[in-house]
């Protein structure tokens, strides 16, 4: 009656091998991997090569608005970031932020979040001033050079 109840273990393995199980060992797999490990290396490298590569032609050409190229890469990062973010939450739940190294995760949880928040404002405000404003230095570089600083460690 207990094991009915889900009151004791059950003695079936067959009942313990749930898909998010599964699903979260794959994860785990995958973010221990070298591979990955590089991929978001290279991921983070290349963000920060895409701010400077951004700063420099909206300097030279003296444009409020980087051109589309930079937008959509933008967004590729955002979210390619905030998936990595995500996959991390759901591998190690709530130890994700009293782990080893938690403060580590609790500032990329921010950045992604804020690097969300200005494209939701930017894909709100559309071509207006608001736009305008956040492009110029807008919270994003700072992220990124942020998250570089973090890889660099």
């Amino acid at each position: 009656a207990e094991r009915a109840l889900g009151l004791a273990p059950s003695r079936s393995k067959s009942l313990h091998r749930s898909p998010t199980l599964e699903g979260r060992r794959f994860g785990e797999t995958l973010l221990r991997s070298a591979r990955f490990e590089c991929l978001t290396m290279a991921m983070i490298f290349g963000s920060a090569v895409q701010v400077g590569l951004q700063t420099q032609q909206m300097a030279t050409d003296m444009v409020s608005e980087p051109p589309w190229q930079y937008r959509a890469a933008d967004l590729l990062f955002c979210v390619f970031f905030a998936s990595e973010l995500g996959l991390r939450i759901f591998v190690y739940r709530a130890r994700f932020f009293c782990m080893w190294g938690w403060g580590w995760n609790l500032f990329d949880t921010l950045l992604v979040l804020s690097q969300i928040l200005e494209e939701l404002l930017l894909a709100s405000a559309g071509n207006t001033d608001v736009a305008a404003g956040l492009n110029g230095l807008s919270p994003s570089y700072v992220v990124r050079v942020a998250r570089m600083l973090r890889a660099a460690r």
